[in-house]
């Protein structure tokens, strides 16, 4: 079991972890950060009061910042080190 803060092996497969993280990108329409958080893949928009905090927080779990414009392969090969 992962203590608070420590990396959980993902919990869904590579392929709906993608999907999932372009559904945020795209729903936010703005710059997000995607984290790795608990085995799912999660995101928080540049927007929010919490981007910084949760960035500085969650560091070792971040995926990667994308904005709407992201590119789906680079974001499969970000999420990939997540399930090496």
């Amino acid at each position: 079991m992962a203590r608070k803060g420590e990396f959980k092996q993902p919990v869904v497969p590579l392929r709906d972890a993608v999907e999932r993280a372009m559904e945020i990108i795209d729903g936010y329409g703005c710059t997000v950060a995607i984290f790795m958080l608990a085995g799912q893949v999660t995101g928080t928009k540049k927007s929010s009061d919490a981007f910084e905090r949760k960035t500085t927080l969650h560091a070792n779990l971040l995926v990667g910042v994308y904005d709407q414009n992201a590119d789906a392969r680079q974001v499969r090969e970000d999420l990939a080190t997540f399930y090496a």
